[in-house]
């Protein structure tokens, strides 16, 4: 589901479906948030070292963008406020015109009326 489950550790649609779902009532928001929790996380096992033998900058580089991401994006979702769920509201607004007051007359209801009296 969208509000609940992450497709790829990407910030801006991280941001986008973590302040969405914190908007909506309902319970999407700690699922969501512990999902991206995971999908952020070192992995256990995965090296941070270069795998290009010939040692280069550009690969170190981006692995070492990719370690601040994984950091920024992992204090960002610590930091965000908790949230009890809010519910959904059940009563619903009346459509349509209001009734009009029976005991107040009109003009139109003193003009036929007179019409009819006359």
């Amino acid at each position: 589901m969208y509000l609940t489950e992450p497709d790829l550790a990407d910030w801006h649609d991280m941001v986008e479906r973590v302040l969405l779902a914190l908007s909506l009532p309902g319970d999407h928001a700690p699922e969501l948030i512990a999902s991206y929790r995971r999908l952020w996380a070192p992995r256990p096992g995965v090296s941070d070292e270069v795998s290009d033998p010939t040692g280069g900058a550009a690969q170190a580089s981006a692995a070492h963008a990719q370690r601040l991401l994984r950091s920024a994006a992992l204090a960002w979702l610590d930091s965000l406020p908790q949230l009890d769920p809010w519910p959904l509201r059940t009563d619903r607004r009346r459509r349509g015109r209001r009734a009009a007051e029976a005991d107040v007359p009109t003009e139109s209801d003193a003009a036929v009326s007179r019409d009819a009296a006359g």
